[in-house]
């Protein structure tokens, strides 16, 4: 399920908060100041470039689900529920060995180290590629 958040950051301190809701930041401004604050202001104070009280920098973040791609164990923030791959190359990878099986190396098994290069290297060429 996707999971979209409020960063709520000081400017001031560097204190950085997130909230899962308009009323949930309000209900915190409220305790900060001793006086309500409507979730309204803080849906204006998104919309807005200017800090909110000059002190607070309120920014939306849709779809902040973190995860781990099934191809190369990079973490990346997912766009969908179902997402399970950090790009199409990596999907792409996956599916392909899953056909042709792993690759067999003879000498000695390859490192994660290696195998996070060699996708950097798949994913910086893949503009490259010819068509199939």
């Amino acid at each position: 399920m996707e999971k979209n958040i409020i960063e709520v950051k000081n400017i001031k301190t560097g204190e950085v908060l997130e909230f899962t809701g308009q009323n949930a930041v309000a209900k915190y401004l409220t305790g900060v100041y001793g006086k309500k604050i409507y979730a309204g202001a803080v849906a204006s104070a998104i919309r807005q470039d200017t800090p909110y009280k000059n002190t607070w920098e309120i920014n939306f973040i849709k779809n902040a689900n973190k995860k781990i791609c099934e191809y190369c164990g990079k973490e990346y923030t997912s766009n969908r529920a179902n997402q399970r791959f950090c790009s199409d190359t990596c999907r792409e990878e996956y599916h392909a060995e899953e056909k042709r099986g792993p690759a067999i190396n003879s000498e000695a098994k390859i490192t994660k180290d290696k195998e996070i290069l060699v996708h950097k290297l798949v994913t910086m060429l893949a503009p490259y590629r010819t068509a199939k």
